[in-house]
């Protein structure tokens, strides 16, 4: 397809699931558009709040050229709307 940019992969590594635990255990490596890398690991656990909503706790072990807080952090994961998800993959941009 002519005038579609490859997309740039920010993010990479490898991460398993621990289903008995409700554990996601990932090795990342970030890649930021300044050049600074962050590489380390996440653990997110999965449980429900108290009004049942599925909650995530990150917690990151990082090790990084760049200042960042290992403290761990809730996330609530929710659907991402397909109209979005068609936008961002038919984006086009500018020749980097």
């Amino acid at each position: 397809m002519r005038g579609l940019l490859p997309r740039e992969i920010e993010n990479v590594g490898r991460c398993a699931f621990n289903r008995e635990a409700q554990i996601d255990h990932c090795d990342v490596k970030v890649i930021h558009p300044d050049g600074s890398i962050l590489v380390g690991t996440t653990e997110s656990r999965y449980s429900f709040d108290a009004h049942k909503t599925l909650k995530m706790i990150v917690t990151p072990k990082m090790i990084t050229d760049t200042p960042f807080s290992d403290a761990p952090f809730d996330v609530f994961p929710v659907r991402c709307p397909e109209v979005a998800m068609w936008s961002i993959l038919n984006e086009k941009g500018p020749a980097r």
